[in-house]
């Protein structure tokens, strides 16, 4: 009678230890955030990775992830030992140890896809769409900065010549497109111009509006234009016929494949190397090398026996990662790949 007793007690301590152990699930959210901790540092060295390797005169790869699967399981139990009390007289029977147990364990699984098909390519090589720049310049990031990095040519002023090529020895920057970019900076930052989305010939275009003449006839002259114009257009789809207004200027925009060639030459990864020529060069994106593993670095990666790596306080650098991730997903994010995937279960 009292083994059944106890039995019983028994059981309702498990059945307590269980119902009360559901709390352990607080701890899912943890988890989650590490995984998205996880991803996010995995993607930003894929990034560098790629970069680099483009530095290096070979083509980039890209692994999607696709989904992330965990298994949770929580389980109770309450142990218990009899205890004797040899030799001790007025007992009623033997004593019992109680011990419960909780256990949660997780079994996460990531399944990864290569990027590639013609599709892909398509997208990796297919310049970006003015209104694509405007969705940039909306979302808070600066218009030179944008500009800089994402346009081959405005008008007559070229950009740096490294995008036109996966390889090119020839880094040379373009001062007039350097100028430009320096006064519509200085222009921005005294609130003189504003850009926005426009049409010309029914497609979307770049509208530069100047606050006053002033400011018109200081971008005007930068464009290399005989007039002056507080509106000028920039647009992917002019003609080159005569009725053609002057204030409509000619936009060539990068790929996303020429706007890693182009940030590729931000690395620094000879001793003899100008640091200020190559920051310069880079103008937003800085990259060090070390032979040992970097300590204070946002993002990391080795490389050929070489540590790369972005250092912590390089604000610059960390913005155009990040602007260089959403560009990405503009223009490839939503294309699904055929390939088979890659399922790795983490331990």
């Amino acid at each position: 009678m009292n083994f059944s007793k106890i039995t019983y007690l028994l059981m309702g301590l498990a059945t307590m230890m269980v119902g009360c152990s559901s709390t352990q699930l607080a701890h899912v959210p943890q988890t989650r955030e590490n995984f998205n901790l996880a991803i996010d540092a995995s993607e930003n060295e894929q990034f560098l990775l790629n970069i680099i390797r483009m530095h290096d005169g070979r083509s980039p790869y890209f692994v999607g992830v696709d989904s992330i699967t965990t298994q949770s399981t929580l389980s109770a139990s309450v142990q218990a030992i009899a205890l004797g009390y040899p030799g001790v007289s007025g007992t009623a029977g033997p004593g019992w140890n109680v011990g419960p147990t909780v256990e949660f364990s997780e079994a996460p699984t990531i399944t990864y896809s290569p990027l590639q098909g013609s599709k892909f390519v398509s997208s990796m090589m297919m310049p970006l769409n003015s209104s694509r720049i405007v969705m940039l310049r909306s979302s808070g990031w600066s218009l030179p900065n944008i500009l800089k990095l994402t346009v081959n040519r405005i008008g007559s002023l070229d950009n740096s010549r490294v995008s036109r090529h996966v390889v090119d020895d020839h880094g040379d920057e373009n001062h007039d497109f350097n100028n430009f970019i320096d006064g519509v900076t200085a222009l921005s930052a005294a609130g003189k111009i504003e850009g926005s989305m426009t049409t010309y010939n029914g497609m979307p275009a770049i509208l530069m509006h100047t606050t006053d003449q002033t400011s018109g006839a200081k971008l005007s002259k930068l464009l290399h234009l005989k007039g002056n114009y507080t509106n000028i257009i920039l647009s992917r789809h002019t003609s080159r016929s005569m009725d053609t207004p002057e204030n409509v200027v000619d936009l060539q925009t990068r790929s996303f494949l020429g706007i890693m060639n182009y940030v590729s030459y931000g690395i620094h990864d000879k001793e003899s190397d100008n640091e200020a020529q190559y920051s310069a060069h880079a103008g937003q994106f800085y990259v060090l090398t070390s032979n040992t593993e970097p300590v204070s670095a946002t993002v990391k990666v080795n490389y050929n026996g070489k540590w790369y790596y972005i250092a912590t306080n390089d604000t610059s650098s960390k913005a155009t990662l990040v602007l260089l991730k959403l560009i990405y997903s503009l223009q490839v994010g939503d294309l699904k790949t055929n390939l088979p995937v890659v399922t790795i279960p983490v331990r």
